[in-house]
């Protein structure tokens, strides 16, 4: 235990050390990594902000002389189908989800990875030594073209209705909008839904404890999520569920790119919320303590995060409650600045 606490310590003293303005260009897939490195896979929705906290927490140490502690990388979540994420690694499938992140995770020791990008918190189906460390919030609201039919605000059990084909025409809304049909679209489609999708289902699914909620046939697939370039949206009876924070990165944090901007999207009220504060450009404080609220965590194999070896201190000394992300002005920023909330119980993590 004594090792522990001071291991936390030196965390600390660490993450502060780190304090160094240090922005490099973030790594998308990353080169071959040492062994003892520490590596990671997961969702789509978060690897840009664990590029940018890769190539910044790798930079700080180099700039901090420190050239014994192990670097962070992170794979994306498309590419080439498989890879060897380190040195020494097995080849596995690459994962494009935070689902097939965990997965892999789990079937491999930490000689192949040590953490998995995750857009949600602990569920009762998963593995009793997987542990998912907070680092930030996100809130899941729903989008639609503008200059569309669809109406500013729809209820939770609107939105429910829609994604069910139980409502499908906007009439059914509310009179005054156009009597025009429905189009819900939903990342992944029904039988292979992406995060963001697997978020707004697992909110509308809380709706209601004696009438579990399912996707119906109505319901359209779109290959990508939390974008509106898509020909799909050119219709202006689309609505797709979207990401607030990742909206706010891309939008005011200048992350989007090619294939990865809101195009012609715009978040609408969910529940009567607004989901972005247009003011200070960040997830609005009441739509991020709502019902729509998500975590972004960190997966980790329990025994690798308590590990007094350098592994396990390493990884908490980055993701750690004392650790760079959670307590340095420079990881913060970087959740601020890929539109995600420092969560108050950053660092600490959440047992299966």
């Amino acid at each position: 235990m004594f090792r522990l606490v001071a291991r936390a310590a030196s965390a600390l003293a660490l993450a502060s050390a780190l304090a160094l303005t240090v922005t490099t260009p973030a790594l998308a897939d990353p080169p071959v990594p040492a062994a003892t490195d520490l590596v990671g896979v997961g969702s789509p929705l978060t690897q840009g902000l664990y590029n940018r906290i890769s190539s910044d927490y790798n930079a700080a140490l180099a700039a901090a002389g420190d050239t014994a502690s192990p670097r962070i990388y992170s794979w994306d979540a498309t590419g080439n189908t498989s890879i060897i994420p380190k040195s020494g690694a097995d080849e596995i499938r690459r994962p494009n989800s935070t689902q097939a992140g965990l997965f892999e995770l789990t079937m491999r020791t930490n000689r192949t990875l040590d953490f998995s990008r995750a857009y949600r918190g602990m569920l009762s189906t998963d593995l009793p030594n997987t542990l998912f460390v907070a680092i930030a919030r996100d809130a899941v609201t729903w989008a639609a073209p503008a200059g569309g039919h669809a109406p500013a605000n729809l209820t939770a059990w609107q939105v429910r209705s829609i994604y069910a084909c139980e409502v499908t025409n906007w009439r059914q809304i509310d009179p005054a909008l156009p009597d025009a049909t429905i189009h819900p679209l939903l990342p992944g489609g029904r039988f292979s839904p992406s995060d963001t999708a697997l978020a707004l289902y697992r909110v509308l699914n809380k709706l209601s404890v004696t009438s579990p909620f399912s996707f119906g046939g109505c319901v359209a697939g779109v290959a990508t999520e939390n974008q509106g370039t898509s020909p799909e949206f050119q219709d202006p009876d689309a609505i797709v569920p979207y990401s607030a924070g990742h909206y706010v990165g891309q939008v005011y944090g200048g992350h989007g790119g090619p294939g990865d901007q809101p195009g012609s999207l715009t978040l609408r009220s969910f529940g009567g919320l607004v989901p972005v504060d247009q003011v200070n450009h960040i997830v609005a404080s009441a739509f991020g303590a709502s019902q729509f609220a998500y975590l972004v965590t960190t997966a980790v194999r329990s025994e690798d995060w308590y590990s007094t070896e350098p592994r396990g201190v390493a990884l908490r000394a980055i993701f750690g409650f004392n650790g760079w992300v959670c307590r340095s002005n420079e990881g913060r920023a970087i959740l601020r600045s890929y539109g995600f909330v420092p969560h108050p119980g950053c660092g600490a993590p959440e047992h299966s």
